[in-house]
């Protein structure tokens, strides 16, 4: 038998944490230690002889320097033994099962130091301390009367089994020690709270049949895949953290999760495929399969029923249904302005004005109200073209009956008005104490020569050649003047005669 088929014996068969016969083993496991408490008092000492380990011991193996043979297994269960002392010499020992007996004590473990595995399940310890032995990668101290989990620092320790025991709080247990830690199993104990399991490096916990009533502390475990807690009193799913994101199966059967509301706090679980919420107040409810799949879009698997295609779909347009609620609903003002538009216009027509004042103009700002609303306050000059005129000031109180417009005090608005978002803006002149002169009227333009009749054609071709045979035309003996040839010439070329 090779190393590794010794280590998948004692490996814990997780499909078997699913089944209906878990109450049923640790029934049994009650049952036998309420018998050993009432014969407690009739026991015997039974040390370890040296035909029992001659019985027990297999598996002939080199020793470490691999100068020698030894054998390296030893099986002594169901012997009743209370003393295992003799083991101290046995120092090549690495699969050691002591389960189903009276120990109390397993310091003589200390001494194997090539310890890969250790079983002692059904003993009466109570505490599960040993030196840090630096090749165990599993250790099982199932059903025994452990109450806490302080003394345990292996290095290479893989898997640690700790069911049905009397263990309240989880304490000692430290990360930087047990850095291979990645199965924890904790069934069976009373545990009040879920703090203390701080180990990053954990891939599956089970913390089924304790009493817990939340999920805390577990945030920092980031590689953790499997999560089993089943048959406690938990009412809410508020502990659990997207920093979680390799989590993929959840058992919460049996606990006390009333209100499918809970199920939206399991969102940020990226990978969560697997979900089993059996024997919950929630799962009585109506289309509680269909929220769960609304809330969890990613989810594939329900109380261990597999979701179809069709409910996949259904659950995408509830889905989509409920996300254009709620963008509706984070635009009331817009809604509210198309469905009631006689209230908009009430609202309009009490919006006040504002003027500022910048440099030497005024501009008036106009909220929400159109230009014809402004026909109680504007005048019209008896010199000027119709346009929009504006009076200076903030206008006549609401309780005064309008007045005359007065020309003589008036602004002129320019005649380019503004338009942003439906709303009007005018910029106003300054203020005149009296209306501004008339411009005189342009002078008339004082009349121009007509431009001379064009040469006649004859004319114009004898100017041309004259031009271009300008020489024949002058006297003899005389040149005409030449001007100044450029630099940029080059020398070596010669002018025209």
């Amino acid at each position: 038998m090779s190393d590794e088929e010794d280590l998948e014996d004692f490996e814990p068969d997780q499909d078997d944490l699913e089944r209906e016969d878990d109450e049923k083993e640790t029934e049994e496991w009650e049952e036998d230690r309420r018998e050993e408490e009432d014969f407690s008092e009739e026991w015997m000492p039974t040390p370890l002889m040296e035909d029992m380990m001659k019985e027990g011991l297999s598996l002939l193996c080199k020793t470490g320097n691999g100068l020698a043979h030894a054998y390296v297994k030893l099986e002594v269960k169901d012997r009743e033994l209370t003393d295992i002392y003799l083991l101290r010499s046995y120092i090549h020992l690495r699969y050691v099962d002591v389960s189903e007996n009276h120990l109390t004590d397993l310091s003589p473990l200390n001494y194997l130091t090539h310890l890969l595995w250790l079983k002692a399940d059904g003993n009466r310890l109570r505490s599960a301390q040993l030196n840090e032995l630096p090749y165990l990668q599993i250790a099982s101290f199932a059903y025994n009367q452990i109450t806490d989990t302080e003394g345990i620092s292996h290095p290479r320790l893989g898997i640690l089994n700790l069911k049905g025991n009397n263990i309240h709080m989880v304490t000692g247990l430290d990360p930087q020690k047990l850095t291979s830690l990645h199965t924890l199993e904790l069934r069976g104990n009373q545990l009040e709270s879920t703090l203390g399991i701080n180990l990053p490096k954990l891939k599956n916990l089970f913390l089924a049949q304790n009493m817990l009533k939340k999920v805390e502390g577990l945030e920092n475990l980031t590689n953790l895949t499997t999560l089993h807690l089943r048959d406690n009193q938990i009412e809410t799913l508020s502990g659990f953290s997207e920093e979680m994101k390799s989590l993929q199966y959840i058992n919460l059967r049996g606990n006390m999760v009333s209100s499918l509301g809970e199920l939206a706090k399991l969102r940020n679980l990226p990978k969560l495929r697997a979900l089993v919420l059996l024997d919950n107040p929630c799962a009585d409810e109506n289309d509680y399969r269909q929220e769960a799949l609304v809330q969890m879009a990613h989810l594939e698997r329900l109380d261990k029923e597999f979701f179809e295609e069709e409910d996949r779909v259904e659950a995408s347009e509830i889905r989509q249904r409920l996300k254009e609620e709620q963008e509706q609903d984070a635009d009331p003002d817009h809604s509210t302005e198309l469905d009631q538009p006689s209230m908009a216009s009430k609202t309009q027509a009490a919006t006040p004005k504002k003027t500022v004042s910048r440099g030497h103009h005024r501009h008036t700002l106009i909220r929400r109200q159109r230009v014809p609303s402004l026909a109680p306050d504007l005048g019209i000059h008896h010199s000027l073209p119709p346009r929009l005129y504006g009076h200076l000031g903030s206008g006549p109180s609401p309780n005064t009956p309008p007045a005359a417009p007065n020309p003589h005090s008036y602004v002129r608005l320019r005649p380019r008005l503004l338009t942003h978002r439906g709303l009007r803006v005018t910029c106003a002149r300054p203020a005149l104490s009296a209306p501004p002169p008339a411009r005189p009227p342009p002078a008339a333009p004082e009349p121009q020569s007509p431009p001379p009749p064009p040469l006649p054609l004859s004319l114009r071709r004898r100017r041309r050649h004259c031009h271009r045979h300008r020489l024949s035309l002058l006297p003899r003996g005389e040149a005409p003047a030449r001007p100044p040839r450029p630099s940029s010439r080059s020398p070596g070329r010669r002018a025209p005669a």
